[in-house]
């Protein structure tokens, strides 16, 4: 089945106006989130289940993805982001300053979730009941995952729609 003669097509370029820094920082974004927030998780969950006969301690390389990501996952996505949005921004500088505050607040999150593992697998304390604030923390990483994604897509999703528009809008 062909389409008829002169029928006009929307095909646009794969996500205009999204470079390899693009793409690296959100390869940097998926790398620094996930661990940060599944660490959150799991200690929600191991708060939750220390006492229990059947519940084992977490291994090795588990933390050290979550440690590792934490200290040193902000400066290149720092990085990365920051030439993103100022290669495509140009002096559109909010967008730059959005970057900052969310790697800024992420960093923040993983903070607090290393902070309350070590206090829930340390000798020292005991935990009283379920650690609410690892949940929270967990699910406000994965909240600044989704805003730092917005912050690098939003030029590529303008073009798009810009693309879209100006086709729709053409005469046939």
């Amino acid at each position: 089945m062909e389409l008829p003669a002169g029928t006009r097509v929307f095909a646009p370029r794969t996500l205009p106006g999204f470079g390899w820094a693009g793409a690296v920082a959100l390869a940097f974004v998926v790398l620094y989130t996930l661990p940060i927030a599944a660490g959150g998780g799991y200690v929600f969950y191991a708060s939750i289940e220390l006492g229990s006969p059947d519940f084992n301690f977490p291994s090795g390389p588990a933390v050290l993805l979550m440690v590792g990501a934490w200290l040193l996952g902000p400066v290149p996505l720092l990085i990365a982001g920051l030439v993103h949005l100022i290669r495509d921004s140009r002096h559109k500088w909010w967008s730059s300053v959005a970057w900052v505050g969310a790697v800024a607040a992420g960093t923040t999150l993983g903070y607090v979730v290393c902070n309350d593992y070590g206090l829930l697998f340390s000798g020292y304390t005991a935990p009283s009941g379920p650690y609410w604030q690892a949940l929270f923390a967990a699910g406000g990483q994965l909240a600044v995952g989704f805003v730092m994604t917005a912050l690098i897509t939003a030029q590529a999703r303008r073009e798009l729609l810009r693309a879209r528009l100006t086709w729709e809008s053409a005469p046939r």
